[in-house]
């Protein structure tokens, strides 16, 4: 089997379109020490950035995605890099993707499929039943007018996990939040 190395994400990737998903507090470290850990546990060899890594420790299971990362992985080991971490085009990754395997996401693909937008659009286009919705940009909130009553799941165009996923009840709570993102997240 090969060795596998898990990588965190290491510092807030570059904004797409403007917007910039933000960074995990830890990078991901907590998963990759989980992952890790149930790596070792399936009896797969596992590359540590020190000999030993503690259950109770998740600095102890993973590597930075950084340039410096990647390559002590590689010098310890590493056969399989495992990117536990938000890729973008031009990650640290990219340059190593010719020779090394890879789990995880392509870093070319990203900006266009982590946008939910864009992927809600393209399931519906495969015949996947979506929700109704609709993209709201900063000043374009009387679009709201069309959810006056109605609950609604608002979701930043890139995010984690659920950071930033609100449900608001009618328009003015949802024009509240719609606000509130463009002024103080985003700066718009």
């Amino acid at each position: 089997m090969k060795r596998i190395a898990i990588l965190y994400q290491a510092a807030t990737p570059p904004p797409i379109r403007g917007v910039v998903k933000p960074l995990k507090p830890g990078g991901y470290r907590d998963s990759g020490a989980d992952i890790g850990y149930a790596l070792i546990n399936a009896g797969i060899p596992l590359v540590t950035p020190g000999p030993c890594p503690a259950a109770d420790d998740e600095e102890t299971w993973t590597f930075p995605d950084t340039f410096s990362g990647i390559d002590q992985a590689l010098q310890k080991g590493a056969e399989v890099l495992w990117a536990n971490t938000t890729v973008y085009q031009d990650h640290p990754l990219e340059h190593y993707m010719d020779y090394i395997a890879v789990i995880g996401q392509d870093p070319q693909l990203v900006d266009r499929y982590e946008d939910k937008w864009v992927m809600n659009s393209w399931l519906a286009s495969e015949g996947f039943l979506v929700p109704r919705a609709i993209q709201v940009r900063a000043g374009q909130e009387a679009a709201c007018d069309d959810f006056a009553q109605e609950t609604v799941v608002l979701k930043p165009v890139r995010g984690r996990g659920s950071q930033g996923v609100r449900k608001v009840q009618g328009k003015d709570q949802l024009r509240s939040e719609i606000h509130h993102w463009n002024t103080r997240l985003y700066g718009w």
